[in-house]
């Protein structure tokens, strides 16, 4: 079983098939479709009718008469404003000089076993969700949220408390996309 679709017209499918593991209801995800305007799906195992997607619109809607009882769309738009994260300045104990771009809330994941331990700008702690308060005070996080735009310095430590002795990255996720930062050189980064 698969999902067909396509953005050109009604019953005219240019997209590559997804396919779906087994034959029971799954999830997939198809990548690469507009902001704006209409997308049709369709599965293509048995009678189904077709789902109509208005991104525009943000209306989900299907072909009369009948239903599709094992199809639905989930959409996040592309984030309108253009939004980066520049990670550079990276130190023996895991602490980075960290800019955020654009006036966005940027998701912020440290790696698997790595928490953020502290982020401040001039001197003042930078308003974290949740607040991670000041270095080493044993509050930490996984994953915080920052309002940008902003620049500072943060710092990992280990789960347990420990000083982190290698920056291996993070993920950022703004407006719904997920980016894992890319390291050119001393250099890691991502845009939207």
């Amino acid at each position: 079983m698969a999902v067909r679709s396509g953005c050109v017209a009604p019953g005219q499918y240019e997209r590559p098939a997804v396919p779906i593991a087994g034959s029971s209801p799954g999830s997939i995800t198809i990548d690469g479709f507009p902001d704006s305007g209409q997308c049709h799906f369709r599965l293509n195992a048995g009678a189904q009718d077709e789902w109509t997607a208005d991104f525009t619109a943000l209306s989900f809607r299907r072909a009369l008469p009948g239903s599709v009882s094992n199809l639905n769309v989930a959409w996040s738009p592309t984030p309108v404003v253009a939004a980066s994260v520049t990670v550079t300045n990276i130190n023996q104990y895991a602490e980075f000089d960290i800019a955020l771009v654009g006036a966005v809330d940027f998701r912020l994941t440290a790696p698997t076993g790595q928490q953020f331990d502290y982020c401040t700008a001039g001197g003042v702690g930078i308003p974290t969700t949740p607040g991670i308060g000041v270095n080493g005070d044993g509050v930490r996080a996984g994953t915080i949220t920052i309002r940008g735009p902003v620049s500072g310095r943060c710092d990992f430590d280990t789960s347990s408390g420990g000083v982190t002795v290698t920056f291996s990255g993070m993920t950022v996720v703004v407006g719904g996309v997920s980016k894992p930062l890319v390291r050119s050189g001393t250099v890691w980064s991502t845009s939207f």
